[in-house]
Order: structure tokens, then sequence, then C-alpha cells
């Protein structure tokens, strides 16, 4: 006695095709404290990667990030870089998801939400090619409440 077999079901994913580089800016206040920050959260695939300001770096666009702060917002310090490596002859932020910090401080008593604006520029290359030079202004919200 054979039963008869349900017809074999083929599922098909579409995956959405990842850009080389990806990133994303936030802001918000710092964990326990009056602090407020500003980071630039990039996410790489394959061998793609991005470049440091160094001169042995003469020959790509590396990695530059603006903050413009509106009226009474002030940077705390300079802004922070993630870790780097050495990449054949050129020196390239390491890892495949990396976060570039901002420490900011307001004035006393200020309230309320400021927009910050984050200029965004940098060149991609990956063991084969290079691709062009990106460059975006993002304007981030700041609630200074929370």
């Amino acid at each position: 006695f054979e039963y008869d077999k349900p017809a074999k079901k083929e599922f098909k994913y579409e995956m959405a095709e990842k850009e080389p580089v990806s990133y994303f800016v936030q802001a918000g206040r710092v964990y326990k404290e009056e602090d407020f920050e500003v980071t630039v959260n990039f996410e790489t695939i394959g061998t793609y990667h991005l470049y440091t300001k160094n001169k042995i770096n003469e020959n790509q666009v590396p990695v530059s990030i603006e903050i413009t702060l509106p009226e009474g917002l002030n940077k705390a310090g300079e802004l922070q870089f993630p870790p780097v490596k050495l990449h054949g002859a050129n020196e390239v932020y390491d890892g495949k998801v990396f976060t570039f910090t901002q420490r900011i401080k307001a004035k006393p008593g200020m309230k309320g939400k400021v927009d910050i604006k984050v200029k965004v520029t940098y060149q991609t290359c990956s063991d084969e090619t290079c691709l062009p030079v990106v460059e975006e202004e993002k304007v981030v919200e700041l609630n200074l409440d929370k």
C-alpha cells in the first residue's frame, strides 16, 4: 500500500544585496553622565576597508567626519577613532564594524531637541577594486531632555 507523497516544497529567500560599506549616525546622552555623544557606526563586508588619515595613504581618500553643532553645544575633547591596522602598504580601520565617537557638552539649563549636522566622506576599496568617493551630510536629532 503506497501513499501519495506531497510535492517537495522549495523555499527561495531573496537576500537584499548589501552595500560594501554602510553607516549610521546617532546622538544621545552618555550612560549615567551629563555629557552627550555623537557616534558614526560603520560596517564593511568582504575585503572592503576604509582608510585612515595617515601619510602612507596619500593616494586614498580617508574617512573624514565633520560635526557641526548648534549654539549652546560644544565638543568635549577630540573625535575618538577606532583601532587601526596595516593592510598591505596602507593603514586602515580594524574590523568589520567600528565606531567614531565625539563627546559633547551642553550649556547648563539647555533643554529640548536640537539638530546636529554630520558630514561623512570616505572611499572604500576591496583587495581588487576601489569604489568612488562617498560624501554625504546627515542631520541627527539630539534630545537634551533624555
